[in-house]
């Protein structure tokens, strides 16, 4: 009796763990944007939600959080199947207040970059003139993640961060690539000029929405992603 017992409490207690897993992976999952908006807040706190959005990126739904805390503007994308973080980012709205009593050269730059994105390679760092300000991008790479950082050169302060997860151009899903999309559209239009080309989902279908300008008429196609098959075909003056 005592090991019938026993094994009855074995089975309870697996059965009580696949169903706690079960609701963990449940519980991650985003389903409204009420939802979204809770979990960017508790990344953010004290932050007040400025604007959210539900779209298609790829093919998949995400929730794309706006913020506002202090003088910084936050971004926040998860993806709704599992609530992960795929891009985050925020900038710095106030930088004409900046001590600029000091400069930061390339190199400088370059430096600290390095030191807030530790063991990352830095692919390009460009210079530019804003409003008689000098600022630097930095991007940078580190795994799957892609980075990119500005600087205000006049008071050497970080005004801009981003990273955001490096896609596959067809999310491992068998989808076509886009190049291939539009080279189906463009086989259908002599001498045309793709201006357009998105990934979508409409009503659980994968498609790519392609304009392309030719002859001074704009053509809308709309290619499965799938089989690469033309569901809609448009032409505009």
């Amino acid at each position: 009796m005592k090991k019938i017992i026993t094994s009855f409490c074995l089975i309870a207690f697996m059965a009580a763990a696949v169903t706690l897993s079960g609701n963990s992976a449940q519980a991650k999952k985003i389903t409204s944007m009420s939802q979204a908006q809770k979990k960017a807040l508790k990344e953010v706190k004290n932050a007040v939600v400025k604007d959210t959005e539900m779209e298609y990126e790829n093919g998949q739904a995400v929730y794309e959080i706006s913020l506002l805390k202090g003088t910084k503007e936050y971004n926040i994308v998860y993806r709704a199947k599992d609530g992960k973080k795929i891009k985050y980012s925020w900038e710095e709205n106030d930088i004409y207040s900046v001590n600029k009593n000091k400069n930061l050269s390339k190199n400088d730059c370059k430096k600290l970059a390095l030191k807030k994105v530790k063991k990352a390679t830095v692919i390009s760092l460009t210079e530019k003139i804003d409003d008689g300000l000098t600022m630097y991008k930095v991007t940078l790479k580190k795994g799957n993640k892609k980075y990119k950082l500005e600087y205000l050169a006049e008071g050497r302060k970080l005004i801009e961060y981003e990273w955001e997860t490096t896609k596959t151009s067809n999310n491992g899903k068998g989808y076509i690539s886009s190049s291939k999309a539009q080279e189906i559209a463009l086989a259908k239009v002599s001498g045309g000029q793709v201006v357009k080309c998105k990934l979508d989902t409409d009503d659980g279908i994968p498609e790519y929405e392609i304009d392309i300008i030719a002859g001074g008429f704009e053509y809308e196609f709309t290619i499965h992603a799938e089989t690469g098959k033309i569901l809609e075909m448009e032409r505009d003056d």
